[in-house]
């Protein structure tokens, strides 16, 4: 008889994430609904970085490609993992945009500059209404550019 006590579902989640457990099967269960646009990118990506998080990826998010002599096979391991992850939570739109990326880093760099315009979420105060123009509005109404 096995005195051994199962582990608790956190250890469990990640010693299966680790080991591979059926990933599809630790992602269905914990996946964020799928990134259809800007419209629900904000939410998306937070939702994302609290799987790659529990995953223990979430830094690859972050770090460019490392030098070929730092590419272990545990790290080609996670960023597949990760970045699949990211593919299977968008439509098929989104997933063009990223399809020949092949990092982590490339695939969420790619997703943020196109839904995460920081220009759409800053107000601006005229005569008192308060605004929140778009970068297109800003160029076509003020002749601004705005680098993001």
């Amino acid at each position: 008889m096995n005195n051994r006590n199962p582990p608790a579902p956190d250890q469990q989640d990640a010693e299966m994430a680790e080991e591979g457990e059926s990933i599809a099967s630790f992602v269905t269960r914990h996946a964020p609904p799928k990134l259809d646009g800007a419209s629900n990118y904000r939410r998306w990506a937070k939702n994302m970085e609290m799987v790659l998080l529990r995953m223990k990826a979430w830094e690859l998010t972050t770090q460019p490609l490392p030098p070929e002599a730092e590419r272990t096979e545990a790290w080609k391991r996670k960023n597949n993992l990760a970045r699949s992850d990211i593919h299977l939570n968008c439509t098929p739109e989104q997933q063009d945009l990223i399809e020949d990326a092949t990092t982590t880093y490339d695939s969420w760099k790619i997703l943020r500059h196109e839904y995460n315009n920081p220009t759409e979420h800053k107000a601006f105060s005229l005569g008192g209404w308060v605004f929140w123009p778009s970068q297109q509005q800003l160029t076509r109404v003020f002749g601004l550019s705005v680098i993001a």
